[in-house]
Parts: C-alpha cells; sequence; structure tokens
C-alpha cells in the first residue's frame, strides 16, 4: 500500500468512527431533547459514552495502536476541552439565538469535527497523516 493511500484508508476509518460518534452524540442530545432532559444533562452523558466509545474504536480500529491509560487519559482530556468548545457553541446556539436542539447538535458537530481529528492524533501519539 502506498504511502498516499494508507493515508486515505486511515482519514476513511477515522471517519467512519468519527461518523459513529457524532450520531451517538446526537441521538443522545436530540433525544434528551425530546424527553426535555436539561441539555447540560443530556451534553454531560455523551460526553461519557462518547467518550469511551470514540477511544476504543480509535484505538482498535482506526489506529491500532496500544490501548493504555496515558492514551485514555490524554484521550478524555482533549475531548473535554472539545466539550467545553461544544457545550458553548450549544449554549450559545440554543439559549443566544434560540436554535432548538435538533438544529444545533449536528451544527456544532460538524464545527468540532477540526478540533477533534487534530485532538485524537496527539493524544493517541499517532503521526499525521502524510500529505498528498
Amino acid at each position: 500500500m502506498t504511502r498516499a493511500s494508507s493515508s486515505l484508508a486511515h482519514i476513511g476509518r477515522y471517519l467512519g468512527v468519527g461518523g459513529l460518534c457524532a450520531i451517538a452524540h446526537n441521538v443522545i442530545m436530540i433525544g434528551g431533547g425530546l424527553f426535555h432532559w436539561f441539555y447540560a444533562f443530556s451534553f454531560a452523558l455523551s460526553y461519557l459514552v462518547v467518550t469511551l466509545l470514540g477511544y476504543f474504536l480509535h484505538v482498535l480500529y482506526t489506529f491500532g495502536v496500544a490501548m493504555t491509560w496515558r492514551g485514555l487519559w490524554r484521550f478524555a482530556a482533549a475531548n473535554a476541552v472539545g466539550a467545553q468548545i461544544s457545550f458553548g457553541l450549544t449554549a450559545l446556539f440554543i439559549s443566544g439565538f434560540g436554535f432548538s436542539v435538533v438544529v444545533a447538535a449536528p451544527v456544532v458537530t460538524l464545527i468540532l469535527f477540526f478540533w477533534n481529528f487534530a485532538a485524537t492524533h496527539w493524544a493517541l501519539g499517532v503521526p499525521r497523516p502524510a500529505r498528498f
């Protein structure tokens, strides 16, 4: 496999796991909204579920790296920073701009994609993908 095709496969796996995590986050957030849960509760639940799901899938499938406590803590810390950015944007869109959770959650998810990509590589000690 060439370096370019290896990078494309790596990005494809990342997108698959990221997409699954994004769906899980949005199901929890939108489901919480439909059940009239305060969005902060839904957000905290999503953080716990998606952090563990993302870590295990990225380690086992996306990158094939060793599962370590250090990697998990770094991944959780990177996700905590991303969660603060995400929570702030979610609150801004819902409480500030009056968007519904159904609109706000997917928009914030798209905005956070780039942060998550870089933070995941840092947390798991994975080298940057090759340039084309």
